[in-house]
């Protein structure tokens, strides 16, 4: 006879997959046309020159750093406690942490403002960029939006945290789509074309923002968030630095590439990889697509001492197979992927877009999810391993 507990332990261990599943499917199907919007954004500014894609590549580098570098912990650090807390304390918990998340942002800023040379190990100086005010203006909007998705990923709000994380990509494409059709990018000379694609992605990650606040419970937000006292769970800290070591160093792994080119090459090189790895990244989207999934919905498994073993294989499977079908499809036709960007990109490009998509078939499939089952158990050690 099947005791009551374990009927119960079922009920919310197929609640939860059917939250995970339903949310996974929101975030496949939006960032679908997300990612065919981003791909068009590309295009525009690569057709307009390789610099001008380099340029666009330079912030998307800065919006990068932000939110791994200025984020202490990253989004896991509110996922992985949530689902495990009160609903008094879940507030408490919230506001406490988007304290210290915008201390060690702005002491984060302040040392990019204040010791330049720190900018220059990324960026270039002759680059003639300013990279200070870029930050200094994206800095408050990508915490906050960094928080909110954080939120809403913990709170397994799939759909909500599809549109919300999307609607950059969208808004990306239809505002330079639409300065490019007033002739305001392609008209103008010198800078200025490189402050509207600036104008453009801050009015974008705005946007995005907007839509995840207000779909966001009302718990979470306004007045009485700030007469809770502090909170902060247990092991917090070590978690959270164990976490933030990891986030920095996937950051530098990430972006050694571009950083490299950019410092050693300049941005035509740099427009040239940012074609490649526009079309690289199809090889790793449904795992990165699904990886919003993975880490919630292992902590709401582990949080009710549930078996995690059948999402596990379900999202193995997945992955595995997307990623072999989309590197091999890649690896086929190349140059004629790369001709949409023009004759000097399928000339310039070739060979790195191979190298790219054979390194992210090697590496994506079973990293993502492998460490989303070790963080969610509170494996300190095996976290940070995981990450080298």
């Amino acid at each position: 006879m099947i005791s009551e507990s374990t009927t119960s332990s079922h009920e919310q261990r197929e609640e939860i997959l059917k939250r995970t599943f339903s949310g996974a499917k929101w975030m496949l199907y939006l960032s679908a046309s997300a990612l065919v919007a981003g791909f068009c954004t590309n295009v525009i500014l690569g057709r307009m020159g390789a610099e001008t894609l380099g340029f666009y590549s330079v912030l998307m580098l800065i919006v990068s750093m932000i939110q791994t570098f200025f984020v202490l912990g990253g989004a896991n650090v509110l996922v992985n406690y949530l689902p495990n807390l009160a609903a008094e304390r879940k507030s408490k918990y919230v506001f406490t942490y988007t304290l210290i998340v915008y201390a060690a942002g702005a002491f984060f800023l302040a040392i990019c403002l204040f010791f330049p040379s720190v900018v220059q190990l990324v960026f270039r100086s002759e680059l003639n960029v300013p990279i200070g005010m870029y930050m200094t203006i994206l800095v408050p909007i990508l915490l906050a939006q960094a928080l909110v998705w954080a939120i809403l990923q913990a709170e397994l709000e799939g759909a909500v945290l599809a549109v919300s994380q999307n609607a950059v990509s969208w808004f990306y494409f239809i505002n330079i789509g639409l300065m490019v059709l007033m002739g305001i990018l392609s008209a103008t000379s010198g800078s200025r074309p490189n402050i509207y694609i600036f104008v453009a992605v801050v009015l974008s990650n705005i946007v995005a923002f907007g839509i995840g606040v207000f779909y966001l419970k009302k718990e979470y937000i306004g007045i009485r968030s700030i007469a809770h006292s502090w909170f902060l769970p247990q092991g917090f800290w070590r978690f959270t630095l164990a976490l933030h070591f990891g986030t920095l160093f996937n950051f530098m792994i990430s972006n050694a590439a571009p950083v490299f080119i950019l410092r050693e090459l300049g941005l035509r090189e740099l427009g040239y990889f940012r074609a490649a790895s526009v079309f690289a990244a199809f090889v790793s989207w449904v795992p990165s697509v699904f990886d919003k999934s993975f880490y919630p919905s292992f902590c709401n498994l582990v949080s009710k001492k549930l078996p995690t073993d059948e999402v596990y294989g379900r999202f193995s499977r997945l992955n595995a197979m997307s990623s072999g079908l989309v590197a091999l499809v890649i690896i086929l036709f190349t140059r004629e992927l790369l001709s949409v960007f023009g004759k000097e990109f399928s000339d310039g490009a070739y060979f790195l877009l191979i190298m790219l998509s054979v390194g992210f078939l090697i590496s994506t499939p079973f990293i993502q999810i492998n460490f989303a089952l070790v963080t969610a158990h509170l494996k300190t050690p095996h976290t940070m391993a995981a990450y080298a």
